[in-house]
């Protein structure tokens, strides 16, 4: 389903569908999913690496030392792409029923 829906016009960067018929699900999941998909989908695998070292609790500039780039070079991939928005959006989902 997810692979059809990819193929049309706006819906590019989708990767991930979710499918749940409880009565306690969230409305929300699959367009927050989706949300999540197309902004990373955005990304360069660069800022995909400074999002992976914010997803897992580094700070800027272990982050910074792992991606072999300064603290300040990691901080602007972090602003310019909004990352610390795309992480919070991230932990919401992880959050819905």
């Amino acid at each position: 389903a997810v692979e059809a829906k990819s193929r049309e016009p706006g819906f590019a960067g989708l990767r991930t569908a979710i499918r749940d018929g409880r009565d306690a699900a969230s409305p929300l999941a699959e367009p927050l999913a989706h949300l999540v998909d197309v902004h990373i989908a955005s990304l360069s695998d660069d800022t995909r690496g400074s999002l992976a070292a914010l997803l897992e609790g580094l700070s800027n500039q272990d982050a910074a030392r792992r991606l072999r780039i300064t603290p300040s070079a990691n901080s602007q991939r972090v602003n310019t792409n909004d990352l610390r928005t795309l992480v919070a959006s991230i932990r919401a989902l992880e959050q819905l029923p």
